[in-house]
């Protein structure tokens, strides 16, 4: 009916919410239920999307979001929603190839739902935005610094967390593979600002590897 809809709406965004900070919190049992809900991937990809928006609050922008806005103007916000969309998918198959090369038996859209919920902690990363809106901190380079930082770990904590509830029993086999999709994840900037840049004969390449520390971490 036309009037539950609202509250269904409501419900939904409550839910989302409650999973969003779930995730955060590093609670097994929100992993545990993205991998056994094939639908869960949606909430995942809305979690990957934020959390790349939230990190781009703080200013620290690629060569390749630098390079989007520049050319696509209008439609850069999209662009940039899908490529991070793009670093989850290529993260998480990058994992489960290394993972069924060192013989562990993992679903790969298991494995990509629970992973996209281990970006969650990357929301984090509006703290400072939303410090100086309600005009609490002014905003400096120490404070995002020092977010930047706090989230990195926090991140790859929560892939280890992830790639566990998606059936890797062993922690240290776990945190392997979670480091295989956070490094491989930010990598992917890397490549294809080379195929990018390369091809439109810029240096893109050295730009980008020299500027990947800072940036690590980014949905």
């Amino acid at each position: 009916m036309p009037t539950s809809s609202p509250q269904t709406a409501a419900a939904a965004i409550v839910e989302f919410l409650g999973d969003l900070f779930a995730a955060i919190l590093l609670r097994g049992s929100v992993y545990r239920d993205a991998v056994a809900d094939p639908r869960a991937w949606r909430r995942a990809a809305v979690i990957v999307i934020l959390a790349g928006m939230a990190s781009d609050s703080l200013g620290l922008y690629s060569d390749l979001d630098l390079f989007l806005v520049g050319t696509l103007a209008n439609w850069s916000l999209l662009a940039i929603m899908l490529l991070a969309i793009a670093r989850w998918y290529f993260g998480t198959g990058v994992a489960w190839i290394a993972a069924r090369a060192g013989g562990m038996d993992m679903d790969y859209a298991a494995l990509m739902r629970a992973a996209g919920y281990a970006y969650a902690p990357g929301a984090l990363h509006i703290l400072p935005a939303v410090l100086y809106w309600v005009g609490v901190v002014p905003v400096t380079l120490a404070i995002v610094t020092a977010i930047r930082w706090l989230v990195l770990p926090w991140i790859l904590v929560a892939l280890t967390v992830a790639v566990r509830a998606a059936g890797v029993t062993s922690l240290p086999r776990a945190f392997t593979i979670g480091l295989v999709i956070f490094v491989a994840s930010n990598l992917f900037d890397v490549l294809l600002d080379g195929v990018l840049f390369v091809g439109l004969g810029l240096d893109g390449v050295g730009t980008e590897l020299a500027r990947w520390l800072p940036h690590v971490g980014t949905a």
